[in-house]
């Protein structure tokens, strides 16, 4: 896909966005539901990608007390039907319903395959041998639609596979994963989702997007199409994880050799529904960096932070970072996996309080300040180099917000007009501001 800009692309989502069906510029339609799944450029559906099986109730209770919104996790097929037709979903339940009970919405990956299902997977054997898809589709059908029916009224969102593309790891045997076999699945996997629960939304599995000895989202995505025409029926929603080139170290708006910016990644993607005649709403369901090599807990916060204004800036209507922990680096077969957690792991305490990285601080600041508000526009109160420093303009009914920040370099930031609040990503007060990597979010008690 060809890359474009930096102007042309706000340029062209601003204008996509703010003609959409609003009020006015800055506010939502009356319509608007309280909970909303698809609205572009509406600061909302944030959360964690991931979360370890220990301590959940600690994770769960930091997540509500930071404002996130979501938890996602997989509702695994060979953890519930470990013998075809039997099925328990006694672990699962507690985790759905104690989340709930936090006040956090569960989006449920309906994954992976299962050793009985699949001839070759069965050979396999052990873990490995879960993550064939099955021989027969009507197998995993039925998972689908007993999970789905299990959980009606207590999870409305399902992701069909995770990084289906990712055949090394999630769809085996295939290195480069299987756009025709996903298609089919997808297509059975919808319709048992409706069949069990018309009101769900159903996602297409989201894809690691750079194409490195895998095949990557834009050409797994266009080639699931050409197996399928119609799949833009069987499908609600777009999901994808616009990671950096891996192992993730670059700024999410990198366009250095090989690297992608976070904003071309979304219109790509989005480029490749429209060809298909396909409009669906766009969620980022995995997105991340490890402290680890040369990336810092600071750059960490700063990324999240800056990844975070552009999702929503460029049309996402959800961003899950990924993960809460760390976990044991010891065991981890790609040491950067280990790392990605906005927690330490807990290698000798149980002082969880302590554990938490500057990025969890950023995160729980970037929901505070801009939770509920719409992206419109780029912030004229600021001037700036185009090419090196943003200002991404942030509005509700009572309040604008300007984020800022630049590519490299430190300089005096030339404010117009004179806001009533400036903080730095820890929620912290700045008298003397300087644009720099780390964003400062510019507040105003007033909207125009």
């Amino acid at each position: 896909m060809r890359r474009l800009s930096l102007a042309a692309v706000f340029l062209s989502f601003f204008f996509l966005f703010s003609c959409g069906p609003r009020k006015s510029e800055n506010y939502p339609p009356e319509t608007l539901p309280e909970i909303n799944y698809y609205y572009p450029n509406l600061v909302t559906n944030y959360g964690i990608a991931g979360f370890g099986r220990s301590s959940i109730d600690f994770q769960f209770r930091k997540m509500a007390e930071a404002g996130l919104q979501i938890v996602r996790r997989e509702i695994t097929w060979s953890d519930v039907e470990r013998e075809r037709g039997n099925f328990d979903f006694s672990w699962y339940d507690q985790i759905v319903d104690l989340a709930r009970s936090y006040g956090l919405r569960y989006l449920g990956i309906l994954a992976y395959g299962n050793r009985w299902a699949s001839e070759e997977g069965s050979q396999i054997g052990g873990h490995e041998g879960d993550f064939y898809p099955p021989d027969d589709l009507e197998d995993f059908a039925n998972y689908v639609y007993t999970t789905v029916q299990h959980y009606r009224g207590r999870i409305k969102m399902w992701e069909v596979w995770n990084e289906p593309n990712g055949g090394y790891r999630f769809w085996k045997s295939s290195l480069v994963g299987d756009p025709k076999g996903y298609a089919e699945l997808l297509k059975v996997a919808y319709t048992s989702v409706k069949k069990a629960c018309p009101e769900c939304i159903v996602s297409y599995a989201g894809l690691f997007y750079h194409q490195e000895a895998i095949m990557g989202a834009v050409t797994f995505l266009e080639k699931s199409f050409e197996a399928a025409p119609d799949l833009g029926d069987y499908f609600d929603v777009m999901a994808y994880h616009p990671y950096p080139f891996y192992p993730p170290l670059a700024a999410p708006e990198s366009d250095q050799f090989i690297e992608v910016p976070i904003y071309t990644m979304n219109e790509n993607i989005l480029s490749v529904l429209k060809m298909n005649g396909v409009n669906k709403p766009l969620w980022i369901t995995e997105i991340g960096w490890p402290t680890i090599y040369s990336l810092t807990e600071e750059m960490q916060a700063e990324y999240l932070v800056r990844s975070f204004a552009l999702a929503y800036a460029t049309g996402a209507s959800m961003y899950l970072y990924f993960t809460f922990w760390d976990s044991d680096i010891s065991r981890a077969i790609v040491p950067p996996e280990a790392e990605f957690g906005l927690y330490n792991y807990p290698y000798s305490t149980t002082d969880y309080e302590s554990l938490a990285k500057k990025g969890w601080f950023a995160y729980t600041e970037v929901v505070k300040i801009l939770g509920g508000k719409w992206f419109s526009g780029i912030c004229k109160d600021v001037k700036l180099d185009p090419l090196t420093q943003f200002a991404l303009k942030f509005t509700s009914a009572t309040e604008r917000v300007c984020v800022v920040w630049s590519k490299g370099g430190r300089e005096k930031l030339k404010i117009a007009n004179r806001p009533d609040l400036i903080l730095d990503i820890y929620g912290r007060s700045v008298t003397l501001p300087e644009i720099s990597e780390s964003p400062l979010y510019l507040i105003w008690k007033e909207n125009r």
